[in-house]
């Protein structure tokens, strides 16, 4: 965090415009001084009508507390601003009453602007903004009042108007600074294109400023997604600007954590094109640079791991360590920062405490963020709602593309009962063309693509449509919006799908779960009431998506994939971070006790590969017996995956998406649930299937299971059998019965919600398929006039399960 609040520091000095700053506080004070601000030739911008009225002060009401010393003879408009500059560099909350006397005379430019930065800096924004605006209807020219202007509305998430106030700037000063703002907020905009052209042509009227050149080089990074070309652009940009940093040239020098970020980025780009071992390469130099540069630190365990370097894993972790308690340590004295541990990396390294601390602070985060915003909250109250109207529902989601979310939830939308409900779909980013997109969005009652919209527009847009139930399909993952949520758009507010795990927040109430993932003993780690579903909560779209596999047979062999024809084959399909040497070394025991058997997984990174083929070497297992294949079109990704024998899942986070996947396929799927929700997921998904025999209490279990299916071929049979029937039968793959059952949760959240404010819920309000559970102790009250029963109970202190019927 140190890194930063250097990087902060700098900005504020080259441009003064971080920490609500202006292009002003740059300018000598003997500039700024009575003169104000000159046009261009040298003319006086105060106005006759403030010379007219003399310096004397007679007729003009003028504020006690701003008392000028004997030296300053005059009474006029430049004394008092001469007087607030002295105040103002001490630090003095007289400031304020000297340029309000100033202004008393009559328009003054330099205490516009001097007594706006004086308000921002305090964090009085509204306050600077309406000075501003009035500075500007008077000197509507003067292009700081715009810049100034447009950063405190930027502040308070008005990104819109920012960009349309520091664009009419540019006009009247084009300058390398108003070049560089404007390419700012455009950033905030995500018109990185745009943006990449103006931090260019700051850094063209600027050769020497590394500042611009970075920014330039972020703005492609974050535009060029998945492009090459544009990824290694930006790669080089970046290296222009470390050299620049680390030249002889710069006044002042950039800070070690300065040219650490320079690093930190260009690791970035290189990591986004694939190139991993260059990645790590340079996150280990910002972390030379700046030992205490969180993202880069994080970065570099990400993918260290993820190229299976775990003989440095227990350096690693103690380090990582060491960080994460400075930061949440930090993170008590300042409330507004989230820890910079990635949410999917915290998922994976961090449990218990530490991992609900993590998650809390990422909720605080988004209440600081959605704190500069003006939407305001839902005021959408239960008894406005008509009992018999339909229930408005709202997913608020950035996958609902080809992504493993869209995937699994595109049959949902168009399965709503229309009589009952009436569903919003808020769409957050681009669309890509896909099939699950079209479907998605012709299935949706009410498909709102909001991706081009400031945080400010989302908000709006979904606030105006009154959704009772807004449902979070990413949490804290892809393109996550917390702070959308954070401003509390509807009265009932739900995590769902894409995180699993707490939110942390105040602001989510439900979490959509089962009571394999998240036993009710799990309560005192999460800050949400349990909505149980009957089965599984995951959703999956395979009976309908993926039809053609609902009968056997299919013309593929594994010969033509580059698969052994005969022996056992074992597989693994999930992402490479999910494997850790604990999981690696009981494989490697299992392919040891099965002769002739193979392990399967797919294309891995190079680096990744090596090192796996050298653990399997180093445990006494022929690596040739370890095999690689590309990822398989999506229209026979399943077929070939049903040529796998057995699955093995993963221990440090469950197969989710790739284990319906394998499910679906016929392959049964073997899984060691543990103590987080992310890694008990699979073991909800074989309950669903009634296959409970796969799901394994500890490591040696786990072993033993596998190597008692794949020595034993009628077992292994038997076992595949079972699961392809119950394919087609079990609730798992049923998606419109998933529906009916998730209609029954909300509708019996939204009950639980109109009864609250009586702190009793009696057998009228709940739905016949529906129950309450009390996580602790609660009293039986008795409605004294209905003489019905129900639950008294607390906040938090309550779950909905679904029966199964």
């Amino acid at each position: 965090m140190e890194k930063k609040r250097d990087f902060n520091r700098l900005l504020a000095l080259l441009l003064a415009f971080f920490l609500c700053t202006s292009f002003l506080t740059c300018v000598d004070a003997k500039k700024r001084r009575g003169d104000g601000i000159r046009k261009k030739g040298g003319d006086n911008i105060f106005s006759s009508s403030t010379r007219r009225r003399g310096h004397e002060g007679k007729g003009v009401q003028l504020d006690p507390r701003c008392r000028l010393p004997p030296h300053l003879s005059q009474s006029g408009p430049r004394a008092f601003i001469d007087r607030a500059l002295t105040l103002q560099q001490e630090g003095k909350e007289e400031t304020e009453f000297c340029y309000r006397n100033a202004l008393a005379f009559g328009p003054v430019v330099g205490a516009y602007n001097n007594l706006g930065i004086f308000y921002a800096e305090r964090g009085r924004v509204h306050d600077a903004v309406e000075l501003y605006r009035e500075g500007i209807r008077h000197y509507p020219t003067v292009y700081e009042l715009h810049v100034n202007l447009g950063n405190q509305l930027r502040r308070l998430g008005r990104v819109e108007e920012a960009e349309a106030e520091i664009a009419k700037a540019i006009p009247h000063n084009p300058s390398h600074l108003t070049l560089f703002n404007y390419a700012t907020v455009l950033m905030d905009l995500n018109r990185y294109g745009e943006a990449s052209f103006y931090f260019g042509q700051a850094h063209q009227q600027k050769p020497d400023w590394h500042l611009a050149l970075f920014e330039q080089g972020r703005s492609l990074r974050l535009g060029g997604q998945h492009n090459h070309t544009q990824l290694m652009l930006a790669a080089s940009t970046f290296t222009r600007a470390i050299q620049m940093a680390m030249s002889t040239s710069p006044s002042p020098p950039p800070s070690n954590a300065t040219i650490g970020n320079y690093y930190y980025e260009r690791g970035c780009a290189y990591g986004d094109d694939e190139q991993y071992m260059q990645a790590v390469a340079d996150y280990t130099s910002a972390v030379k640079f700046d030992p205490f540069h969180a993202d880069a630190f994080y970065s570099k365990c990400h993918y260290a791991l993820f190229l299976c370097w775990w003989d440095e894993y227990e350096d690693i972790m103690s380090h990582l360590h060491v960080i994460l308690r400075k930061e949440l340590d930090e993170g008590k004295v300042d409330p507004t920062r989230g820890t910079r541990i990635r949410p999917h990396q915290a998922l994976l390294w961090l449990e218990g405490k530490e991992l609900f601390n993590v998650i809390k602070s990422y909720a605080r985060e988004a209440q600081y963020k959605a704190g500069r915003f003006s939407t305001v909250p839902s005021t959408f109250a239960p008894a406005q709602v008509p009992p018999r109207s339909r229930l408005r529902i709202g997913y608020v989601a950035s996958g609902l593309s080809k992504h493993p979310d869209g995937k699994n939830t595109q049959g949902v939308y168009k399965r709503h009962d229309r009589k009952k409900v009436e569903v919003f779909c808020f769409s957050t980013w681009p669309g890509d063309g896909s099939q699950e997109r079209e479907e998605i969005r012709s299935g949706c009652e009410h498909f709102e693509d909001i991706h081009a919209l400031s945080t400010q527009g989302m908000a709006d847009a979904i606030n105006e449509k009154s959704v009772q139930v807004l449902i979070d399909v990413n949490g804290y993952t892809g393109q996550f919006r917390a702070e959308l949520f954070a401003l509390r758009l509807a009265p009932i507010q739900v995590n769902f799908l894409g995180w699993v795990a707490t939110s942390g927040a105040p602001y989510i109430d439900y979490q959509i779960t089962d009571n394999i993932a998240s036993p009710p003993e799990y309560t005192s780690f999460y800050t949400e009431h349990f909505t149980y579903m009957p089965y599984s909560y995951f959703v999956s779209n395979l009976r309908q998506s993926e039809a053609g596999l609902k009968e056997r047979g299919w013309p593929i062999t594994r010969k033509e994939v580059g698969l052994p024809e005969k022996g056992q084959l074992v597989a693994n399909f999930n992402s490479l971070y999910k494997v850790d040497s604990d999981v690696l070394s009981i494989w490697a025991k299992v392919l040891s006790q099965v002769p002739n058997s193979t392990f399967w997984m797919q294309r891995l990174p190079g680096a990744a590969e090596e090192h796996l083929r050298n653990e399997f070497e180093k445990k006494g297992v022929d690596s040739r017996r370890l095999i690689f294949t590309d990822l398989f079109d999506a229209s026979v990704h399943l077929k070939a995956k049903a040529m796998a024998d057995l699955s093995l899942d993963t221990f440090v986070y469950n197969a989710h998406t790739s284990g319906v996947d394998v499910l679906w396929a016929g392959v049964p799927l073997l899984s060691r649930p543990g103590t987080r929700m992310s890694n008990r997921v699979a073991a909800g998904l074989l309950r669903a299937l009634g296959l409970q025999d796969l799901i394994c209490q500890d490591s040696a279990a786990y072993e033993k299971k596998a190597v008692e299916l794949l020595t034993h071929p009628a077992r292994l049979a038997d076992v595949r059998t079972r699961l392809w029937q119950a394919r087609l039968t079990s609730p798992l793959f049923d998606t419109s019965r998933w529906v009916r059952d998730f209609e029954k949760a909300v509708r019996m959240q939204w009950e639980v919600k109109v009864a609250l404010p009586s702190r009793r819920l009696s057998s009228s309000h709940l739905s016949s398929s529906c129950r309450l559970i009390s996580s602790r102790p609660c009293q039986l009250r008795v409605d004294a006039e209905s003489g019905e029963r129900g639950f008294g109970y607390h906040e938090k202190a309550f779950h909905i399960i679904l029966t199964e019927n």
